[in-house]
């Protein structure tokens, strides 16, 4: 990665270098009003060995500025993703935000200006002359966009690159729920047929009265426990289980209880892309009656795993960042990916007493 300044009285002539490697513009040229200008070039997939970079303008400036970088890790015939670069005169510098399409994208920014300093999140690689450069990773897809504080009129160059591999990720495919009163048994069909190795998570509530009895599906997967029963004080008990590695085509997931039951309430999620031998990473659950409901938070030892949440209350809303699957019966399903490993947990908002029931499956 290249960032190049001069002062603005000679356009840009050319880049290269002694390996022979091609360099790309990310974007075109900015001009820091009545200042400099900048261009930020990269090479990809580069000769190794000793190497000098040169640029050369179209005549003689008062002072060129050259910002030289090597990263190891991205994508060595596609490297950059998306770009996008900004002017201005505020203290609050930005490149503009543009779409990346890869998750963990290298987000590096190039900024000219009288004094500049990084934007949240980011490493400083070079603050010569102090303008800057700097990078950061952008755990997911989505908007990105690199930030500076400037002291004087700024441009600043974002350009995001890909990483050579593609971040697994679970993903949704389909999903349904429904209940059955005065019955010690509830059956529910997927929508669409199962895909073969994929995962499926279900969760399941009845008013508490009986004990569980068991459950299984149409296409002899087997299911395992989330953890252990949680009861609502006084209401329901619930239970969420998995099927990994699963059979295709369609299925029909069944429930049994010890006996009659006033409700039972089944909840059937597929997902694409866990880890088809052990998808449970971590679990954590607990009951309440507060407003604030939580699965209580544990570790997740891998990166991007799908954090699902199962609550069951008067009325549930889903919590910050979770993506509701069902809200079927005013309960809910949720979930979201964690960018990293670490803390997880599950939240919502609750109306009355709850129980809520977290699994992080790993991709």
């Amino acid at each position: 990665m290249v960032g190049v300044d001069w002062h603005d009285t000679q356009n840009f002539g050319s880049i290269s270098d002694s390996a022979g490697n091609t360099y790309i513009e990310v974007g075109t040229e900015l001009r820091v009003p009545g200042r400099f200008r900048l261009r930020l070039y990269y090479a990809k997939n580069i000769v190794g060995g000793p190497n000098t970079v040169t640029v050369t303008l179209g005549g003689t400036i008062d002072v060129v500025e050259v910002y030289i970088h090597e990263y190891s890790g991205a994508d060595p015939v596609a490297p950059l993703d998306t770009q996008s670069g900004m002017t201005g005169t505020s203290s609050s510098a930005t490149s503009g935000t543009a779409n990346a399409t890869s998750a963990q994208d290298l987000v590096f920014g190039y900024c000219v200006t009288g004094t500049a300093t990084a934007g949240p999140g980011f490493t400083v690689r070079s603050s010569l002359d102090e303008n800057l450069t700097e990078d950061k990773i952008a755990p997911l897809a989505g908007p990105v966009s690199a930030t500076a504080t400037a002291s004087s009129a700024w441009a600043l160059q974002m350009g995001a690159f890909k990483p050579a591999f593609v971040v697994p990720k679970i993903t949704f495919v389909q999903g349904t729920a429904a209940n059955s009163l005065s019955t010690n048994s509830k059956s529910l069909a997927f929508p669409a047929a199962n895909t073969a190795g994929n995962l499926i998570v279900v969760g399941v509530d009845w008013e508490d009265t009986q004990n569980f009895g068991s459950i299984s599906d149409s296409a002899g997967n087997t299911y395992i426990e989330v953890g252990t029963e949680l009861r609502v004080p006084g209401q329901f008990r619930l239970r969420l289980y998995y099927a990994n590695n699963i059979a295709g085509g369609p299925n029909t997931v069944t429930v049994t209880l010890g006996g009659t039951v006033p409700v039972v309430e089944v909840y059937i999620q597929e997902y694409n892309g866990a880890d088809p031998v052990a998808p449970l990473d971590v679990q954590s659950g607990m009951t309440g009656t507060g407003s604030s409901a939580t699965s209580g938070t544990a570790t997740a030892t891998s990166p991007h795993d799908l954090v699902f949440g199962y609550c069951v209350t008067g009325i549930a809303s889903a919590g910050a960042g979770f993506t509701v699957r069902s809200n079927f019966d005013e309960n809910l399903t949720e979930d979201k990916i964690a960018p990293s490993a670490g803390p997880v947990s599950a939240t919502a908002t609750a109306s009355s007493a709850w129980a809520l029931q977290m699994g992080a499956f790993r991709p």
